[in-house]
Formats: structure tokens, sequence, C-alpha cells
């Protein structure tokens, strides 16, 4: 049983999706992501646990890229919307 399905909160399983996606390689040549990953949002709030992931992306670079590399697109179209939204974050985007 992964930890993410003993987790207490959407935070808790967002911080581990957050963290699988900066370490794990992405596929063909790693492993992939897994039900570990798979697991942070099918306890009834993954819809909050993307909420928060989207939000933890739009002040970390390191996120948006692993974003990038695992091919979250429609993630970092919502990370892209939020960041145009100021003009002072226009710089930050990709």
């Amino acid at each position: 049983m992964s930890r993410a399905r003993t987790a207490r909160s959407a935070r808790a399983r967002a911080n581990m999706a957050i963290r699988l996606l900066k370490t794990i390689q992405p596929w063909p040549r790693g492993r992939g992501m897994g039900r570990s990953f798979d697991d942070c949002f099918e306890m009834g709030d993954g819809n909050e646990v993307c909420r928060r992931i989207i939000a933890a992306a739009c002040n970390d670079c390191e996120l948006r890229n692993a974003m990038k590399r695992h091919g979250c697109n429609d993630w970092l179209e919502a990370v892209r919307a939020k960041l145009s939204s100021t003009e002072e974050h226009q710089q930050l985007l990709f």
C-alpha cells in the first residue's frame, strides 16, 4: 500500500505527487509514475490535489520543468493561465 492511501489530507497527497513528479524519470527512460502517483488522486479529492499542485507550480520552476518532462500539458496550461494574469510573472513563463 502506498503512503498516499494513508495520507490524511489533499495537501499531504499533493506534496507526495509533487515529490514524485520531481524525482521520477519520465517514461520510457525511467519507470514512469506508477501506482504511488495514481493513489495521490484516488482518495475522493483528486480535484483538490490537482488544484494544490497547480498552485505550487506557480512559484516553483523546478516543478514546472518536471511537469513539462512528464507531459502534464493540461496542468501547464492552467499554470500559464494563472501566471499570465500578473505581469511580473510573464517573464517566469517557460
